[in-house]
C-alpha cells in the first residue's frame, strides 16, 4: 500500500497539525498537537502511516522527515522523542520524498483541520 502524509502548523494557536492519505485522496488517519511544531506535524504523520498495515511506501513533501529516516539528517537535536519513533522504521517500508505539488491528497486533508488557523 502507498501512503502520503503531511503535516502543518497553525500559529494562531500553535498546533501541529497531520494526516495521512491513501493513494485515492482516503483519510487514513489524522490529528492535532498542542504546543507543537510544522517539524512535528511532519514526522507525526510520517510516524501514522508507518504504523498502518501493509504499508510500502510513504511519500512526503519533508525533506526534513526523508532526510532522517534515511539516516542523511544526522545532527539531531530536536524532536528527539518523534525522531527515534521514526527510525525504528527503517526496513518496515520505503520513506519518499514527494514535491509539495506531488502530496496534494494528505495536504487536503490538513487544510480542512487546519481552517480558521492561519
Amino acid at each position: 500500500m502507498k501512503l502520503y502524509a503531511d503535516g502543518s502548523y497553525g500559529p494562531k494557536t500553535k498546533r501541529g497539525y497531520w494526516a495521512v492519505a491513501d493513494s485515492e485522496g482516503k483519510e487514513v488517519a489524522s490529528g492535532i498537537e498542542e504546543n507543537s511544531s510544522s517539524n512535528r506535524g511532519e514526522l507525526l504523520a510520517a510516524i501514522a502511516a508507518l504504523s498502518t498495515p501493509d504499508v510500502e511506501v510513504v511519500y512526503v513533501d519533508s525533506k526534513y522527515v526523508a532526510s532522517i529516516f534515511s539516516g542523511e539528517y544526522k545532527k539531531l537535536t530536536h524532536n528527539l522523542d518523534l525522531t527515534k519513533k521514526l527510525v525504528d522504521f527503517r526496513g518496515k517500508a520505503k520513506v519518499e520524498w514527494v514535491p509539495r505539488e506531488h502530496n496534494t491528497l494528505a495536504d487536503a486533508i490538513v487544510r480542512k483541520l487546519r481552517k480558521g488557523d492561519k
